[in-house]
């Protein structure tokens, strides 16, 4: 069903149709688990999978899902921003210059010509000359773009929209890992399986976003710092420097994982051997912190300030109640209130909960990891839906390890009974954070994003290349996909509107309005007393539909054209594939050229 997307039958005259292959996957997953938990006669002649087994098979899953159900489309800011940084990367320059800006008559058209959310003038960060005062920059951080093109450098233009699948997978291995070697193998695959059915996790590993593939170099990261050796010290500070490039604010982990060499040090029998762990660790880190350094400067003029501007103006101790009611109610809402034993299990030194090994240091050092991300989250700025619970992400793998722990301490020494009772809470758990994630449309996300896609190829075949598409969520959808050329109807001030749209007639440069149905409410207050608004009256040239609706407005048809019945473009594409861009937007100054 996943890869035909449904089936239609019909069996002795019964209709059977299904478009939904989790629901039975589910189904099937948990009548097996009830009857290998009731000791059913044929699975007594199984060799049943070891913990290791059962977490990469479990890591293969969580791969498959996020490959078959991820949206694979650029669309809004985040994945606009994302996908085409990695372009540029590819190109070898991370300024767009857009000369356009240094023509058009009204005033923030630096603003107006950056694709919402993503992209900003690069006046805006510092002193600029020259072609760069028409230029705009990236706003988000460069660790996720420089993955997307290293994996579109070797594998292709389908390659990087697996590495997002792919850090998932590590993330899920990686849980197992932490917990078979702070606890037991029985604690790492109950922590892996509820990180791999955790609610958040599968709601943003189907988008091409930073916090899954950040999650999963942290937990990978940690993994390799717990373990003996040169060759793991370094591969923990690249890791953990990887994961400071795709989002900066996490810059004091580096820290806390540096407490773990500091307190071998003081250990004499192992201080050579931590002095030059520690000596990896640093040297492993340091290129990502250097380039990081120096792509800040280039681009934003100073070290240390980063697209969003200095870090200091997005926190505050204002924001601190507000985000503890918030990140507390959505953890026990989608996780259970009982997952918060895993954070308090973290801090009890107790040898039936972790193995003697990690009893002081490394179960401290992960609970300490959990306490400064929620912290840094507490006073960052508030979010008002359940999925900002992204941030905390990275603490997954130590909580629920922790739960883990808790599990396998309970059955240590008791029967198959207890045994049974607490596979039977566990598939339940994880059952229940699946239902949870379905609920909330983590399945549909593909639907409701690829339409991008369509949307953009239905202004290419509209619009032709002399074209300005005035739009807001569309913005860089339309230029990924259209290969149109486009502004942001919020920087049109409403004394600017008819002005800017008669100045564009006489470049000949043919406006266009792109706007979601919630957006039409927006534009007509915008426009309000301006001759442009009328268009909104007018039919508009196209519309799609299904998933929700946009409407394409002509903005220089005039009210003595004879109006044409819009082109409808309906649903979105399947495919398991993603499906490239258009190209780069034109210039749009031909005209302008030849007038000098």
């Amino acid at each position: 069903m996943a890869l035909a997307g449904g089936i239609d039958l019909s069996i002795a005259g019964v209709p059977v149709t299904s478009n939904a292959p989790i629901r039975p996957l589910l189904a099937s997953a948990f009548f097996l688990a009830m009857y290998a938990l009731s000791g059913g006669p044929l699975l007594l002649k199984i060799r049943w999978p070891e913990p290791r087994g059962l977490a990469w098979t479990l890591t293969a899953c969580v791969v498959c899902v996020a490959w078959l159900y991820g949206t694979k489309s650029v669309v809004g800011a985040d994945s606009y921003g994302y996908l085409s940084q990695s372009d540029l990367w590819a190109q070898g320059s991370l300024k767009i210059r857009q000369p356009l800006t240094a023509e058009v008559p009204w005033p923030d058209a630096g603003w107006m010509f950056s694709p919402v959310g993503s992209y900003r003038p690069m006046s805006l960060y510092r002193r600029v000359e020259g072609e760069d005062r028409w230029s705009i920059v990236p706003l988000y951080p460069i660790g996720l773009p420089l993955l997307l093109a290293g994996a579109g450098a070797i594998g292709g233009f389908q390659a990087k929209f697996m590495v997002v699948p792919l850090l998932a997978g590590l993330l899920v291995i990686a849980t197992y890992g932490i917990g078979a070697r702070l606890a037991s193998p029985t604690a790492g695959l109950i922590g892996a399986w509820l990180v791999a059915t955790s609610p958040v996790l599968l709601f943003m590993m189907m988008p091409v976003m930073s916090d899954v593939p950040v999650s999963g170099l942290v937990a990978a990261s940690f993994l390799l710092m717990i373990g003996p050796g040169l060759v793991r010290a370094g591969g923990a500070g690249a890791l953990i420097s990887l994961a400071v490039l795709v989002r900066p604010v996490l810059v004091p982990l580096v820290g806390v994982m540096g407490l773990w060499y500091v307190v071998r040090f003081f250990d004499r029998a192992n201080r050579a051997a931590a002095l030059r762990e520690a000596s990896a660790f640093a040297a492993a880190g340091l290129p990502a912190a250097i380039l990081l350094g120096a792509t800040n400067n280039y681009l934003y003029g100073s070290w240390t300030t980063t697209g969003y501007g200095s870090l200091e103006t997005r926190f505050g101790w204002s924001y601190v109640a507000a985000n503890v009611r918030n990140y507390v109610g959505w953890f026990a809402e989608t996780q259970t209130p009982a997952a918060f034993l895993g954070m308090l299990a973290l801090f009890i030194p107790s040898r039936r909960l972790w193995s003697e090994g990690a009893t002081n240091r490394a179960t401290w050092i992960g609970g300490l990891l959990v306490v400064v991300i929620w912290a840094l989250y507490f006073v960052y700025e508030v979010w008002d839906a359940w999925w900002y619970l992204r941030f905390l992400l990275p603490s997954y793998p130590f909580i629920l390890v922790g739960v883990g722990a808790i599990g396998a301490a309970m059955i240590r020494g008791r029967g198959r009974v207890a045994r049974a009772a607490l596979g039977t809470a566990v598939i339940a758990w994880g059952v229940f954070q699946i239902w949870t994630a379905m609920d909330r449309r983590a399945f549909q996300i593909w639907r409701d994003d690829r339409r991008a896609v369509t949307v953009g190829q239905m202004t290419r075949a509209i619009a032709g290349r002399d074209s300005l598409i005035f739009a807001g969520e569309h913005t860089g959808s339309v230029r990924y996909y259209g290969g149109r050329m486009t502004g942001y109807y919020f920087f049109l001030k409403n004394a600017w509107v008819d002005r800017g749209i008669d100045w564009l007639n006489r470049q000949d440069i043919h406006p266009y309005l792109l706007l979601e149905e919630w957006e039409l409410a927006e534009v007509r207050k915008r426009f309000e007393g301006q001759e442009a608004v009328k268009a909104l009256d007018r039919a508009p040239v196209a519309i799609f539909r299904d998933p929700g609706t946009v409407y394409l407005f002509d903005l220089q048809r005039g009210d003595g054209v004879p109006a044409v019945p819009p082109m409808l473009w309906t649903g979105v594409d399947r495919g398991v594939w993603a499906i490239p861009g258009s190209g780069t937007p034109p210039a749009l100054l031909g005209r302008l050229r030849n007038q000098r």
